[in-house]
This record gives C-alpha cells, structure tokens and sequence, in this order.
C-alpha cells in the first residue's frame, strides 16, 4: 500500500496530497467531493481532517526553509481506494423459520461487523422473483438476483453472505484487495488445504463403493474441479471450485453475469448436486473473474467436522461439534453453516453469546 505523502502549505507538497489521492482511485477535487453526499457521506469526516491538517500549515515556507525540511511532517493516515465505495452485505432469509435463526445467531455478529467497516446491511425476506419456475427451485439461486438496481444501485459494491454464515466481528474488510473486476470468493478445493480436502474425499468414495458406487462416483467428481463441473453437465474445465456462500461483487461489472447464470441456467439435482454453485463457479473461472479469497472468510464447518470425525474413527457428539465450533469462529473470519441443516440447532445455542 502507498504511504501518504507528508502535508504542509507549500504547492509542491498539497501537489503531492491531491496526487496521492487520485492514485488511490479518488478524485483529487476534494470540495466537490464533500458536495457529493450521496455516495461519499462516509468520507466527509476524512475530508474535512484533511483539509484541516492542510490549511493548518503556513501557506508557503520562511526564507532559508528547505522542501526536504517541510516534508518531515509526515501524515499520519493511511487510505486505500475502498474507503471511497458504498458498499452493502446483502442476504437472503425466506421464510419464518431462517429468518429467526438468522436473527437470533447471526444478526449482532453481522451488524457489528457492518459498523466496523462502514458497510449498510440488507436483509432480504421475500423472494426476489415470485414466478413458478423460481417456485421450483431453490430459493438459493436468487442470489443471482442481488444486483438488480432496487438493491444495490445506490451501492458500489456488494458482499453477498449466505444467511447461515457467523461473523467474528473482529474480522479485516473482506472486499480488500479486490479488484472491481473480479469476483471475490474462496476456492472449496484448497478448504481446509488441498491435500486434506483430496484426504477428506478419497475416504469418502471409499467407503461409498461398496454401498452405492453412484455416491462413489460423485464424491470423485469432488477430487477434480473440471469434474466437479462436468458432473453437473457443464463443459469438463475449471481450475477451482468456487464456494459462492461470499461474493464479493460490482453491480455494474457482474450484474450480467450473474443475471445470464439465473436466468439460462435450470436447476439439476437440486441440493445433493448444489443448487446453483455449479453453474456460478463455471461462468466465474470461464471469464476469468476470481479473485480467490482468504479462506478464513468461508469457513465450512461441516468439513472441519468431518475431517475431524475421520481423524478419530468415530462420530462427533454434540458437545464436541460445539467445542469445535467455539474454537474455529474465535480464530477465524466467516464461519459458513452450509450443509449442516437442522443438527446445527442441537450446538448453536451455545455461541449465541459469541456471535
């Protein structure tokens, strides 16, 4: 990252102020900036510290005062272009029974988080499209739908979450370092590494052959990411397996993507083939668009579970799961629920006073 330049009255180093600022993906007009409350209400504070921290120093150096001396003021601040984004968490809970257990474990982990990192929270409970074909499927593929201008069109950029993810609020910004034209995500294939996610799936197409060699079959597809795709009927290619639970997302860079994958995509298998993951992860790679995340921000307990289960030869018992759960989300970012169903009912009461 650039270090700020030092700030003083002289032209040559509010130059170097208004220049630093426009490398950083600002515009170097700070007035009108400021006037623009809409989309930089969060930056008005910024602005006026340091338009006073300039305005502060004598407009121009004494007789005999050298630029080297002057500069030795050093800034203090250290900003980077994302401070400069609307940016919103989106979600969707549909359904009285999601919603609540949304609310009840998720909601002060997720709004603290917002509030550290200036982000607005939107909480969807109604489905985005009411038609039959979206009647049929799972409500998980309008996620896809997210970036329609009624939801994020006053908003730069969007961080879709899936609702049974928990926030450790204490967690860095998930969109740093992301590109506005790339996706952020985390690669499932390298969860919780490599050689423990082939671990994890070789033993379990193992065991599957002599019980039902089609389960076999698909826990196969698991070990290979252009498997992984083609066992959906997708063309064999793709290097990752993208894990949509968080997006991170620009509405007017990803918006047609993500509305092509809804709208041109049916759905197959439904959950045991992953709703719309499959598709999703395909067009991703297929443009180029992954930005691969750290994977502490998609944490799956359900793998950190089986790993774990498949270490000691024997099912976890609920008291367990819950110690597991309470030591991964203290040292961890997102803790992702995916695939657990109702037996997270029987442990997740517990960290409701972490989370």
């Amino acid at each position: 990252m650039l270090q700020s330049p030092a700030v003083c009255g002289h032209s040559r180093c509010v130059g170097e102020l208004y220049a630093h600022i426009e490398a950083r993906g600002a515009i170097a007009n700070i007035p009108n900036i400021i006037r623009r409350k809409k989309r930089f209400r969060r930056t008005k504070a910024l602005y006026r510290k340091r338009n006073t921290q300039i305005s502060s120093h004598p407009p121009a150096r004494q007789t005999g005062e050298s630029h080297e001396r002057c500069t030795q003021t050093a800034y203090p601040a250290r900003y980077s272009w994302e401070w400069f984004m609307k940016v919103a968490i989106v979600t969707l809970a549909i359904g009285g029974r999601y919603h609540d257990r949304w609310r009840a474990y998720c909601e002060r982990g997720w709004t603290s988080y917002a509030a550290k990192h200036g982000f607005d929270l939107i909480v969807i409970d109604k489905p985005l499209d009411d038609t039959w074909r979206a009647a049929a499927r799972s409500p998980a593929w309008q996620k896809c739908l997210i970036l329609r201008p009624d939801i994020a069109g006053r908003y730069d950029r969007i961080i879709w979450l899936d609702s049974d993810i928990l926030i450790n609020a204490n967690s860095p910004s998930v969109i740093e370092g992301v590109s506005p034209e790339k996706i952020g995500a985390t690669d499932m294939h390298t969860f919780p590494s490599v050689e423990e996610f082939r671990h994890m799936f070789t033993l379990l197409m193992q065991m599957a052959q002599s019980a039902n060699s089609g389960v076999a079959k698909t826990w196969q597809t698991y070990l290979d990411p252009a498997d992984w795709h083609a066992a959906w009927g997708l063309p064999r290619w793709g290097r990752s397996i993208v894990q949509t639970g968080v997006l991170v997302l620009f509405p007017r860079h990803h918006r047609a993507l993500l509305e092509n994958v809804y709208f041109s995509y049916e759905d197959r298998g439904g959950e045991p083939m992953n709703y719309e993951n499959r598709p999703l992860s395909f067009e991703i790679q297929k443009h180029n668009l992954l930005h691969v995340l750290d994977n502490r921000f998609n944490t799956l307990l359900l793998f950190l579970i089986m790993k774990r289960q498949m270490d000691l030869r024997r099912a976890l018992m609920p008291f367990e799961c819950a110690e597991l759960l309470k030591s991964t989300f203290d040292h961890g970012y997102f803790l992702h629920l995916a695939g657990l169903k109702d037996t997270i009912d029987e442990f997740l009461p517990q960290l409701a006073e972490k989370a």
